[in-house]
């Protein structure tokens, strides 16, 4: 092991998850490689996930427990615990392959890596695979190619999940970089591009999985099966950083559309909630509108829009709206959907 530390900390953030938690940590005191340290949250479980936590005689594994805060707090507690080179983030009731650590570290060896990307598999909670890819591909790429994975993924449907993901901890530190705390949804997205735009060097991929994903009936994802989130509507938060980093950090005009389409897309998914759930919240609506005009820019919304809908008259409604409207501050549109 490394004389100054461990090579890579392994963060877990822990809430009520007693009825998985065992087998997320048994995965991960089992890797074929060894040199590394569990961090474990618990961020004010109400059940026996603490226990769980301190049954495991293992110096590697340090708990840690704060009231309920969030899992973006929890994770926020393990980077300032951590003391590993490299980060690694993995949710409580998810799972592990043996090789994971062994396959993502690999890929370190060359001083000008500060990012690794590997891939992974879904399953359902009676352990079928429901997503895999074939593909068994290892490829070097630029920065900005990493921050275009989270947006246009090559080989995955989606690649903004932490938990594919290795993580430099000076380049966080030097980056002053923590998770932003009023986000429910795609903080993992977010963390990723604001790193990614405070670093350099090259990043590696690869397609052979390191994770095991369950999707669970109690996700955040599948609360919006169930009705209107308005805790969902921090994913335009979430977008509108993540614009704001890209541009600020003068990365390409391509990267910057990619992110206004992707931007689009969770627009399009709230105002179809919106319909689905008859509300009739109209905060909700200027949410929207407001990143539309604010962040994606009339121009660009305009092109997107007759791309992907031609629906002029939804063009021609919104502009009438927005210039019938004085300039909304941008807390009024941060603290929509954070509390």
């Amino acid at each position: 092991m490394n004389i100054s530390g461990y090579k890579v900390s392994v963060i877990v953030s822990v809430y009520n998850g007693e009825q998985y938690l065992s087998k997320c940590i048994e995965s991960i005191l089992h890797q074929t490689y060894r040199d590394f340290e569990l961090i474990l949250v618990n961020d004010g479980s109400e059940d026996g996930s603490e226990a769980v936590c301190r049954s495991y005689d293992d110096a590697r594994v340090r708990v840690f427990s704060q009231p309920n805060r969030g899992v973006s707090a929890a994770r926020n507690r393990g980077l300032d615990e951590a003391q590993g080179e490299w980060v690694y983030f993995c949710d409580a009731d998810d799972e592990l392959y043996e090789d994971a650590l062994e396959r993502l570290v690999q890929k370190t060896e060359s001083p000008e890596v500060c990012f690794v990307m590997g891939g992974y598999e879904i399953y359902d909670i009676d352990g079928n695979m429901v997503y895999s890819r074939p593909e068994r591909e290892e490829l070097t790429l630029t920065i900005d190619q990493c921050i275009e994975n989270m947006f246009q993924p090559w080989f995955y449907c989606y690649q903004g999940y932490l938990w594919t993901k290795l993580f430099r901890r000076d380049r966080i530190n030097a980056a002053g970089l923590r998770f932003d705390e009023r986000i429910s949804f795609n903080e993992d997205r977010l963390f990723s591009t604001q790193y990614l735009c405070n670093v350099s060097g090259r990043g590696c991929y690869f397609t052979h999985p390191v994770y095991r994903y369950y999707e669970r009936p109690g996700s955040a994802m599948s609360s919006l099966k169930r009705g209107f989130n308005y805790k969902f509507l921090t994913d335009l938060d979430a977008f509108a950083i993540m614009l704001e980093a890209i541009t600020d950090s003068g990365k390409s005009e391509a990267l910057v559309r990619q992110c206004k389409i992707s931007f689009l897309w969770s627009i399009d998914n709230i105002r179809h909630m919106y319909r689905k759930y008859r509300l009739k919240d109209r905060t909700v609506i200027n949410k929207m509108r407001y990143a539309e005009f604010h962040f994606i820019g009339l121009r660009t919304l305009v092109a997107l829009r007759i791309r992907r809908f031609s629906k002029i008259g939804v063009l021609v409604s919104e502009l009438c709206w927005r210039l019938r409207h004085r300039r909304m501050d941008d807390r009024w549109f941060y603290n929509i959907g954070t509390k």
